[in-house]
């Protein structure tokens, strides 16, 4: 995964946005629910820890 930030740090949102939008194009039933609903999650989860370090670390 560090390689990927090294790359360019906005490449694992767009990455968890493709994997929401495959998912939803994919499996049909409980398993597109699961995908979707844990690839949204952990997108929400990279999304909060970007902005809390470009926004979150700088000084008063």
């Amino acid at each position: 995964m560090v390689f990927i930030i090294e790359i360019d740090f906005y490449l694992p949102l767009l990455f968890g946005v493709a994997r929401i939008v495959l998912g939803l194009l994919g499996v049909i039933g409980n398993v597109r629910l699961y995908l979707v609903s844990s690839n949204a999650c952990g997108l929400g989860i990279y999304v909060y820890i970007a902005f809390t370090a470009i926004f979150g670390f700088k000084e008063p």
